[in-house]
């Protein structure tokens, strides 16, 4: 018998592997620095009045059931973390969509966090509801999820 034989084996592994997704693009945006002659005069600062965002790309764009159930994860997700879902774009052809997450940055507090554990919920439910077995696409995909993008955004500097 597989590993993956077992429901409860599967979910765990899907949670696994959307936390570790999530934690890694956050990682990459966490330790940009800003320019290094910005960085070399010592004006690195975190901005007040910028963002970041996750751009979640999940490997599903045709099936309405399954893309609403997604979108409502995102909004739940978002509204309890102190994220919000800035934009949904579905693409049937590619049978793909991204969700774009965000987060105001402020000096408050790390923005990073609340982005991050939204961008794993979602991931987490992509993970339980997409089947790439009956998956068909023009686009090439790496998985449920394919990756997540992070970015500051508007007057975030890089340091954020």
């Amino acid at each position: 018998a597989s590993a993956l034989d077992s429901p409860r084996r599967v979910g765990a592994l899907a949670r696994m592997a959307a936390s570790a997704l999530a934690t890694r693009a956050l990682r990459g945006l966490t330790t940009m620095r800003a320019s290094s002659s910005a960085a070399a005069r010592g004006k690195v600062s975190r901005a007040v009045g910028g963002g970041l965002v996750a751009v979640v790309y999940v490997s599903e764009g045709k099936d309405a059931s399954v893309m609403d159930a997604l979108e409502s994860t995102a909004e739940r997700a978002c509204a309890t973390h102190g994220a919000r879902v800035v934009n949904v774009f579905r693409d049937v052809e590619y049978n793909r969509t991204g969700f774009t997450l965000g987060v105001r940055v402020g000096a408050e507090g790390d923005a990073a966090e609340p982005l991050g554990a939204a961008a794993t919920a979602l991931a987490e439910r992509a993970l339980n509801l997409v089947d790439l077995r009956d998956h068909a696409a023009t686009h090439p995909r790496c998985g449920v999820v394919d990756h997540i993008s992070c970015h500051a955004v508007g007057d975030a500097d890089a340091s954020v």
